[in-house]
């Protein structure tokens, strides 16, 4: 798969819950390691924050979207 943006990225793992207990991704790379995790990485949090903002009505305060990628980074599982 080819990934150049955080969209692609985005649309790549769009319908899969990053941060579930269930989910473990694996990626298999190289020389774009650091920028490639860093991508999934933001992509894990933004799902976060929408999935706030579709259950709340609104988008979350400062606190809340700390609590928010705090929470994602200590969940999404995988291997580079």
């Amino acid at each position: 798969v080819s990934i150049c943006t955080l969209d692609d990225m985005k649309q790549l793992y769009d319908g899969f819950d990053l941060a579930a207990p269930n989910t473990s991704v694996s990626m298999t790379i190289n020389g774009p390691a650091p920028a490639i995790l860093a991508m999934f990485l933001n992509t894990a949090i933004d799902q976060g924050l929408d999935r706030f903002a579709l259950e709340q009505g609104r988008q979350p305060n400062p606190e809340e979207a700390a609590t928010i990628r705090a929470h994602v980074l200590r969940q999404v599982r995988g291997t580079v």
